[in-house]
């Protein structure tokens, strides 16, 4: 909000408004309730007074970086794969025309804003799963990716398919044939 809990209840009580405290907030069992109860009064106390408000300036930067990249991380991954293929509603595969040479020019930022952006859709991605998606697309290889999601190399066209029942998790090995 931008607002500190004392600015806002000076605030209220200036307007003669009482002040509302949800049961849950000092809940410990909360985790956003040990940051704030526990957690940033230590980094005050030990590491910088103004921490709250060097965070906040953060946050800002990240929202708006978030937001530049939200625009371009489309059109790098559009220029890279070109769907020519869709299961049917309930799979929701893919298979792609992949263009590593373009996707190899990107910076290391945009190879994994693109790929964040290509592959959120179908599966939840951390930033190690970016990175192996990242190294078999530019390398050739198949890959094991969370939610039961292979992504796999087959004459020169990305497959992102469901993994087969009882296929071993982990695979990563060059495509035998990836054109």
């Amino acid at each position: 909000l931008g607002i500190r809990r004392g600015e806002l209840r000076q605030y209220l009580a200036a307007l003669g408004q009482g002040w509302r405290e949800d049961s849950t907030n000092a809940d410990p069992a909360y985790l956003r309730n040990r940051v704030r109860g526990e957690l940033m009064p230590l980094l005050q106390r030990d590491s910088n007074p103004a921490i709250v408000e060097l965070l906040a300036g953060l946050a800002e930067i990240a929202r708006g970086e978030q937001e530049f990249w939200d625009g371009r991380a489309a059109a790098l991954w559009n220029a890279c794969a070109d769907v020519i293929a869709a299961g049917d509603a309930g799979s929701r595969e893919r298979r792609f025309r992949f263009d590593r040479g373009r996707f190899a020019t990107l910076s290391l930022a945009e190879q994994r804003r693109a790929i964040e952006h290509g592959l959120r859709q179908f599966m939840p991605l951390d930033s190690r799963h970016v990175d192996r998606a990242r190294n078999a697309l530019l390398n050739g290889e198949n890959v094991s990716l969370p939610g039961g999601w292979d992504l796999c190399w087959l004459r020169g066209r990305v497959d992102l398919k469901r993994r087969l029942a009882g296929k071993a998790k982990g695979m990563s090995q060059k495509a035998q044939t990836h054109g």
